[in-house]
C-alpha cells in the first residue's frame, strides 16, 4: 500500500498546484490544458508499478486507473494541437493576403484587365434569389444597386461570365455564372484552370455583388476558391447557401428577418461569420478537423452550439457548419 500512497500524494499535489494556480490567476484552466499533462499519469502509473515489482507487492488497480484516464486526455490533447496547427496554416494561407494589399492592388493597376458590368432591372420583384457560380477570384457585396443585380467584373484573363434571369410574378431568378467553372465539374480540389496562388493568399480576378435592398434575398453560391466578404447586414436574408473549396468567408448578417438560415460546405478554408447580438442563433458543425471559435455560445450536444437567448428570441439565426478541415469562427457585433 506504500506505493500506492506516493503515487495518490503525487496526484493529489498536481491536482492542489493546479486549481491554486487558477484561484492566484497565474493560469486559467481549460480541459485542453489539463489534458496536457496526461504524460504525467503515464508516468505515475509506471511509478506505482515499479514500486510493486520492488516491494513484491502485486501491482494495485490504482496502475490500471491512471492509464484508463491517460488514453483519453491524450487523445483529446493530441487532437486539439493537430486543431489549432490546423488554424494555424489556414490563418497563415489567407490573412498573408492583407499584408501586401497595397502591393497586390498596384501590381494588379498595372496589367491589362477585362472589366464588364451584368445588370438586371429591379421591376416589380420582391422576393430574388441570386445564383452564382465562379471560380477563384476576390468576392465581394458592394453598396446598394438601384437595380435587382449588378455584377461587377475585374478580370485578367478572359474568362467569360453569363448572366440570365427568370421572373415568376413578383419573384425572380438570377442565374450568374463562369463559363470556364459551368463546364467543369464541380471539385474543391481542382483549382488549376484558374489565376491563384494560395501561397501568398492573392487571387487576380475580382467579382463584385451589387444587389437591391428591397427585396428578400436567396443565395445560392458556389465558389472553386478564393475570398468573399459578404457584407448583408442591412439585406433581408432569408437563406445564404455557400459552397466552397479552398476559401476565406467573411460573411456579416442583420436582423431584417424573423429568420434566416445560413449552410457552408467547404473544404480547407477559413469562415467568420457575424450575427447581431440580439438574434438567437444556433450552429450545427458537421465535419473532421475542424478549430472552433463561437462567442458566447453554449455547448447543447456534439456538435451543437447555440446562444443563451435562442429559445426566447424573436429573430433567429441558424447556421450549419460543414467542413473537412477548417477554422470556423463565429462572433456577436
Amino acid at each position: 500500500m506504500k506505493n500506492e500512497n506516493l503515487v495518490w500524494g503525487f496526484l493529489l499535489i498536481l491536482i492542489g498546484v493546479l486549481f491554486l494556480g487558477e484561484n492566484l490567476d497565474w493560469w486559467h484552466l481549460s480541459l485542453h490544458s489539463i489534458a496536457k499533462f496526461w504524460p504525467f499519469l503515464l508516468i505515475l502509473a509506471g511509478i506505482n508499478y515499479i514500486l510493486s515489482k520492488k516491494y513484491n507487492l502485486t501491482p494495485s488497480g490504482l496502475t490500471g486507473l491512471l492509464i484508463f484516464f491517460a488514453i483519453p486526455l491524450g487523445i483529446s490533447s493530441t487532437v486539439q494541437t493537430k486543431m489549432n496547427h490546423v488554424e494555424s496554416r489556414i490563418n497563415d494561407v489567407f490573412d498573408n493576403d492583407d499584408d501586401d494589399d497595397d502591393n497586390d492592388d498596384e501590381s494588379y493597376s498595372n496589367e491589362t484587365n477585362i472589366n464588364s458590368n451584368y445588370p438586371i432591372e429591379l421591376g416589380k420583384t420582391e422576393v430574388a434569389t441570386l445564383k452564382f457560380n465562379g471560380g477563384a477570384a476576390e468576392f465581394e457585396t458592394v453598396n446598394e444597386s438601384e437595380k435587382l443585380f449588378l455584377g461587377k467584373v475585374e478580370m485578367k484573363k478572359n474568362h467569360n461570365f453569363k448572366l440570365s434571369s427568370t421572373n415568376d410574378g413578383n419573384e425572380s431568378t438570377i442565374d450568374f455564372s463562369m463559363e470556364s467553372f459551368r463546364k467543369r465539374k464541380y471539385d474543391n480540389s481542382d483549382s488549376s484552370s484558374f489565376d491563384i496562388n494560395l501561397e501568398k493568399g492573392s487571387f487576380s480576378n475580382k467579382v463584385k455583388l451589387g444587389i437591391n435592398k428591397k427585396p428578400i434575398w436567396n443565395f445560392d453560391i458556389n465558389l472553386g476558391a478564393g475570398e468573399g466578404n459578404f457584407d448583408l447586414s442591412d439585406y433581408k436574408v432569408k437563406d445564404f447557401t455557400i459552397h466552397t473549396g479552398a476559401a476565406a468567408i467573411d460573411l456579416k448578417l442583420g436582423d431584417k428577418l424573423d429568420l434566416a438560415t445560413v449552410l457552408v460546405e467547404s473544404g480547407v478554408a477559413k469562415v467568420q461569420i457575424e450575427v447581431p447580438e440580439g438574434v438567437g442563433c444556433k450552429v450545427t458543425v458537421d465535419g473532421g478537423l475542424n478549430s472552433k471559435d463561437f462567442d458566447n455560445f453554449e455547448k447543447i450536444s456534439s456538435g451543437l452550439y447555440q446562444t443563451s437567448n435562442y429559445e426566447k428570441a424573436s429573430k433567429k439565426i441558424n447556421i450549419t457548419l460543414k467542413s473537412g478541415l477548417s477554422a470556423l469562427e463565429i462572433n456577436r457585433y
